[in-house]
């Protein structure tokens, strides 16, 4: 699936070679003309996803206000389609390219457009019309990331999912993190280190940055795939309170409970399916065995301690 990302203030629109658009504009409402499209916005975000090879659409944003914008297109080389995309696996890698224009300066009367095809427009270069006079000048990415191994999609269901994110990410922000699926949570919850619980929302002392040894239990209003991009961590030390906890699972390797909590004191290990059900390490039937990447667990521990994911 191909991703493209705007922070304010500019609108942004995906126009397919059939003249069908899909964006989010100035007074955040959305259009989906192209099939198999999203379109929303948190917070000052704005994201649109389309189905197929990206080449055959181009880019359009209009400025909202005096600013810089940031732009993000993920240009997949994999291209899946709406009958594989919602069975991916928390594994699975997006190949492709992340194409970057960073700290781009924008009026209200600016006019942007990005011809997303490589035999018209090889080097990505922006075209925009600043003072939307149709005078036009050129700015080429900032960069260009092949991505791959060092990416990873994270299925999502609506209602309730307990998600890790098994890569360090440049920059932690949760609003960073998670703006791939931007538009489509809500809240989003974690314990903290003595035990207690925290959340996106609150007033004071809210969650705001995600990290590799947390697990974090998210409301989706909507069912999308979170992209995680970032570094393999070496080791991880994954503190535990008397307690809940919420932890995550820093590993691209799925291995047994009982091998990867050798020697830590639990009682049970909760996560969610992937039909948006519960299940736990001590249930009859259909237990809970593993711990794989992309996953979070909820882990009653007796006892405050430690272990170390490898």
């Amino acid at each position: 699936v191909a991703t493209v990302i705007v922070g304010s203030p500019a609108s942004i629109s995906v126009i397919d070679d059939n003249g069908n658009i899909s964006g989010v504009f100035e007074d955040g409402t959305t259009i989906e003309q192209i099939p198999g499209s999203n379109a929303s916005q948190f917070d000052h975000f704005k994201r649109v996803t389309v189905l197929g090879d990206l080449s055959k659409y181009e880019i359009k944003s209009e400025g909202t206000d005096n600013g810089e914008a940031d732009f993000k297109i993920i240009k997949p080389k994999e291209i899946p389609t709406q009958k594989n995309l919602v069975s991916l696996q928390s594994t699975t890698p997006i190949i492709g390219e992340m194409i970057s224009y960073d700290n781009v300066s924008v009026t209200p009367n600016t006019k942007i457009r990005i011809d997303m095809n490589p035999t018209s427009n090889p080097t990505y270069a922006m075209e925009i019309d600043y003072y939307g006079n149709g005078n036009i000048i050129f700015k080429d990415p900032d960069s260009i990331k092949t991505i791959g191994q060092t990416t990873y999609s994270v299925p999502l269901h609506t209602g309730w999912n307990l998600i890790s994110i098994p890569l360090v990410p440049e920059d932690s922000n949760i609003y960073s993190v998670f703006s791939s699926i931007a538009g489509n949570y809500g809240v989003v919850w974690t314990t903290t280190s003595t035990g207690g619980w925290k959340s996106s929302n609150q007033a004071f002392g809210r969650l705001t940055d995600i990290t590799v040894d947390k697990g974090y239990l998210i409301y989706m209003t909507a069912p999308d795939t979170l992209i995680i991009e970032g570094t393999e961590p070496a080791s991880t030390t994954i503190d535990l309170a008397s307690g809940w906890n919420l932890v995550g699972y820093p590993s691209q390797t799925t291995r047994s409970i009982t091998d990867v909590l050798s020697g830590v004191s639990y009682d049970v290990v909760w996560t969610t399916t992937s039909t948006g059900g519960w299940k736990s390490s001590n249930q009859a039937f259909g237990r809970l065995a593993d711990m794989s990447p992309g996953n979070g667990y909820m882990m009653y521990a007796p006892v405050s301690g430690s272990y170390t994911v490898n």
